[in-house]
């Protein structure tokens, strides 16, 4: 969330997120088939996508053998009642489940099939309302035998992801945080013998987030929370991170704060850089979205390479504001574009090749290519374009429904 590491939306904010697409793609396969996709290669990738039918979450997981001229077909898929989430690791597939606390692990067979192994629960262990989200939002994997599970503030759940077990717990009593506070935070990322991420509370019936944030430095040998460390500067940073050249380690915001912002007058959006080296947040880096993007807001900095950015700017020329506009709701409108940027400020302009958007995307790096994950109008589908080393932009594919993840599979 990895040469620059993806992953996507908030755990925090997930159940937000409307797809609507009428009576389509509602064929799959239960999740205790052996399915799969209908080549005979090698399943080598995995998409997963969240389509809803008559107010009802159904997720869909599909396997391709390759990313050039892939099709989609829900006929193959896996399909898991509910809003899950899933992530590979280690060859394997894991599955948070939609609608119940549990890990399941699938391997994925030579003809490119799933077959499932292990289920572990997490029932009463004080995950929060969202549940198990096994993206990288909620999961982190440490080692074969080692992942931090952390989908609420109380409390990080450690687990073993060979054995399907869970084998510890890093209290964290000093962040827990009574109704209605939702705790939010970025997903972690794992240098060396630590793991960084932030930690923070949002009001949602007020539509605010709170000041008060938090770079966490984990232990990763020992299982501990080693320092808190205050962070002001760029509110609400739970996007996805990325990591330049050298390392260092991209925080920034999520979509909603821009409507807080635009709407209720809170703080500008931001991106901060962790110097890996120092274990703080650069005193002379702080990428404000306006100052680059003609005066607009803008969330969701990632790093693609050689001092170059990609953010999404919110295109607010054309709207008018007021106190009855749901700020959730224009979040989530088609205002967006994606922006490119040097990351030193010299410039900075709209990204060509791709309209305006729906909310977020997702940017995800696999084997040397990467690719930009864009939602269409009311999060029908999305589109997959690709960044070619050129710098141009092309379509690559489409995948119905909410997809933020190609996971590698082998």
């Amino acid at each position: 969330m990895k040469y620059a590491a993806a992953v996507l939306p908030s755990l925090a904010v997930a159940s937000y997120l409307p797809i609507l697409l009428g009576g389509l793609f509602t064929l799959g396969c239960g999740p205790d088939q052996n399915v799969g996709h209908d080549s005979a290669q090698a399943a080598n990738y995995a998409l997963a996508s969240i389509v809803t039918n008559a107010d009802e979450d159904t997720t869909y997981v599909s396997l391709v053998s390759s990313l050039d001229a892939v099709e989609i077909d829900f006929r193959n898929a896996l399909e898991i009642a509910g809003r899950a989430s899933v992530t590979a690791y280690g060859g394997w597939l894991f599955v948070g489940g939609g609608e119940s606390p549990t890990i399941t692990r699938y391997s994925i067979t030579a003809e490119g099939g799933f077959e499932k192994g292990p289920t572990v629960s997490f029932a009463g262990q004080d995950l929060g309302e969202f549940g198990v989200y096994i993206d990288d939002w909620g999961n982190t994997f440490i080692s074969p035998h080692k992942a931090y599970l952390s989908n609420s503030s109380a409390s990080t759940i450690i687990w073993d992801p060979t054995t399907m077990e869970i084998v510890g717990r890093i209290e964290q009593p000093e962040l827990a945080r009574a109704a209605p506070l939702t705790f939010d935070g970025s997903p972690g990322i794992v240098r060396g013998k630590r793991l960084y991420r932030t930690f923070f509370w949002k009001d949602w019936d007020e539509y605010e987030t709170l000041p008060e944030q938090y770079l966490a430095v984990f232990d990763v040998e020992k299982d501990k929370l080693l320092e808190l460390v205050p962070e002001a500067r760029c509110p609400g940073m739970n996007n996805n991170l990325s990591a330049d050249e050298d390392g260092n380690i991209y925080f920034s915001n999520w979509i909603y704060n821009v409507t807080e912002t635009l709407g209720r007058g809170a703080p500008k959006s931001c991106a901060l850089r962790l110097n890996i080296e120092t274990e703080r947040f650069d005193d002379d880096f702080r990428f404000v979205f306006s100052d680059h993007a003609g005066g607009r807001e803008g969330a969701a900095l990632n790093y693609l390479g050689d001092g170059k950015g990609v953010f999404a700017a919110f295109h607010d020329e054309d709207i008018e504001i007021d106190a009855n506009t749901d700020l959730n709701e224009l979040a989530l409108s088609d205002n967006w574009r994606l922006w490119e940027a040097t990351l030193d400020g010299q410039a900075a302009a709209p990204l060509s090749g791709i309209d305006k958007l729906a909310g977020g995307y997702a940017i995800v790096h696999v084997d040397g290519r990467t690719f930009l994950m864009v939602p269409t109008a009311e999060y029908a589908s999305t589109t997959v374009h690709e960044i070619d080393a050129g710098g141009g932009v092309q379509k690559r594919f489409e995948v119905p429904g909410d997809s933020y993840q190609i996971l590698k599979l082998r």
